[in-house]
């Protein structure tokens, strides 16, 4: 049975079907998919240089796979620089015309949701970068609980983390969506407490070597 990552569960269905199957067909899976824009922050976390990760696509994506490993998100979202239009996403800060609304995050879901595949939108410096891991948590389930039913969404930040943020708010993301935003109703919790978490003391990939040719 598959897993995104070492620490979380064990699953019946693998990341692709979760993501091409059914949230961009606009279809409930298991759970909610979810796809923290790591990005950059590879770079920190695999021990190479920017210049490495920007100019050497074996790297690069070692990288992202490595990164996925640990902080467990479903997209690898292959972004270098801060600029990305992917077809069929959309990074979903709430738009103009949704912005005024009572609730503007149901009138996003409401608008769009049956257009596009939402791909958003936890503000990263709000919460990423300057947050806790629980206010993380407690962001994503509360966007969750705006935007998942139905499908057509992926639980991710509204734009790229922050190089030199913790990486415990990332993994927090990404145990929001297995702890808050199932379809199955099947009940996980993940066995933490955010506070005695520590990643250095779990795992963090060995420094990737570089392949020359």
């Amino acid at each position: 049975m598959p897993k995104v990552a070492y620490w979380a569960p064990e699953e019946e269905m693998a990341s692709l079907d979760r993501v091409a199957g059914h949230a961009l067909e606009h279809k409930e899976g298991d759970r909610n998919p979810v796809a923290p824009v790591m990005a950059n922050a590879c770079c920190r976390m695999n021990g190479i240089t920017f210049p490495e990760f920007a100019k050497d696509a074996y790297l690069a994506f070692q990288a992202f796979i490595a990164t996925s490993e640990v902080v467990g998100h479903d997209v690898i979202v292959p972004l270098i620089d801060l600029s990305i239009d992917g077809e069929g996403f959309h990074f979903a800060y709430v738009p103009d015309d949704c912005e005024n609304a009572d609730d503007p995050d149901a009138a996003v879901k409401e608008k769009w949701g049956q257009k596009i595949t939402l791909f958003g939108y936890v503000v990263p410096a709000t919460f990423t970068y300057l947050g806790t891991p629980q206010e993380m948590y407690n962001e994503s389930c509360r966007l969750l609980d705006k935007c998942m039913k139905g499908g057509g969404d992926v639980l991710s930040c509204g734009c790229e983390c922050p190089p030199n943020g913790p990486f415990i708010n990332a993994i927090a993301q990404c145990a929001a969506a297995h702890e808050c935003g199932r379809y199955d109703g099947k009940t996980v919790k993940l066995p933490w407490d955010w506070k005695d978490w520590v990643l250095g003391e779990r795992r963090s990939p060995a420094p990737l070597p570089k392949v020359e040719g």
